[in-house]
């Protein structure tokens, strides 16, 4: 994949981290909890949430998608010579 996508030094998880900070950063401010049900995480931050995660069986599809949703945006707005698909609107928090 690397190759394919030309990444040179970069690592895809290098873009994994670069994505679950900016969902957590100031501008578009998701819960940390929102962005390890994105990352796929088993729990986020141990203790009490990992006993919740083994009865919360919730995928958390709307969270992930507003949030992914958001990342496409900040994105596209990183690289303002890009069109954005009809698919992806701006979320207000």
């Amino acid at each position: 994949m690397k190759k394919a996508l030309d990444l040179g030094d970069i690592r895809p998880h290098d873009l994994r981290r670069t994505g679950a900070t900016n969902l957590t950063g100031e501008h578009l401010s998701f819960a940390r909890f929102t962005v390890s049900k994105v990352l796929n995480h088993a729990s986020d931050t141990g203790g009490a949430a990992a006993v919740t995660g083994i009865y919360d069986q919730n995928e958390y599809l709307p969270e992930k998608r507003r949030a992914l949703d958001s990342w496409a945006l900040r994105v596209l707005e990183v690289d303002d010579d890009k069109e954005k698909p009809d698919n992806v609107v701006q979320i207000q928090t």
